[in-house]
């Protein structure tokens, strides 16, 4: 098989459903080994490497316990590679998934990062890290299995490691953190924005409109009274008496 298509298929391998743009795989320079461990192949385990790995910044939990890990979250996992076989092994990829603790039911996969491909010789030991981005249904158990692609013997391997129990849960916002200030500023300021264009195009002319109807009912009104007051005032003198009322009012 050529290397190229072996990349290929590791690419298409895995997808992710909640992965992050941010997820990427670091790596360091191969470093020796000091120690040597005795091994006995099994259908389950037929190769002699070792992986082990730990959460940056999350303390690892004690038995039974989960790690608590938030949504939104880059969580850096930290892996460590030794090769005890005696031909070199070529690192080529990165990914996992998450599982129903209880029924094994895969709820999310972790994307399937391309590492260097990094070779890892005879004895020898590597480390890399590989950033997950969190956004799962929260205050729910997960279980992380981990998967690492190899080539060895020109052939592409799926190789595990210790599954973690991790917990998932959303983030507390606090009403005083600056992020939560700053998005209520602009939610405000974008209210703001939406508003005075609604009223410039609609509600102005509206207005407008409104008022100048109300100014001419008073309008009419006022010129109503006035002419009623006229009229009011011509009748108000005494040519409508009778003379001889006239007579008498004047003795």
């Amino acid at each position: 098989m050529k290397f190229s298509s072996i990349l290929s298929l590791l690419s298409l391998s895995v997808l992710s459903v909640h992965a992050t743009e941010d997820e990427q795989t670091e790596q360091t320079e191969q470093k020796p080994i000091i120690e040597k461990q005795t091994f006995t192949p099994t259908d389950e385990k037929p190769f002699n490497f070792r992986i082990t790995y730990g959460i940056d910044s999350h303390p690892q939990p004690s038995a039974g316990a989960s790690l608590a890990v938030h949504n939104s979250e880059i969580v850096k996992v930290h892996y460590n590679f030794t090769n005890f076989e005696t031909e070199e092994v070529s690192i080529v990829g990165v990914g996992g998934q998450m599982w129903d603790p209880v029924t094994g039911e895969v709820k999310a996969n972790v994307t399937a990062t391309n590492i260097g491909p990094l070779a890892v010789g005879s004895e020898g030991s590597v480390d890399f890290i590989q950033q997950v981005g969190i956004d799962l249904e929260p205050d729910v158990d997960y279980l992380f299995v981990p998967a690492i692609y190899i080539i060895f013997q020109e052939k592409l391997l799926v190789l595990g490691s210790t599954n973690t129990l991790v917990h998932v849960s959303d983030v507390e916002v606090s009403a005083f953190d600056p992020k939560f200030l700053i998005l209520v500023v602009v939610l405000l300021a974008t209210l703001a924005g939406v508003g005075y264009a609604v009223f410039e195009f609609w509600g102005k002319e509206y207005l407008i409109k409104y008022l100048a109807k109300n100014e001419g009912k008073k309008l009419a009104k006022a010129g109503v009274g006035a002419a009623l007051g006229k009229a009011t005032g011509s009748s108000s003198g005494s040519d409508w008496l009778p003379e001889t009322h006239l007579n008498l009012k004047k003795k």
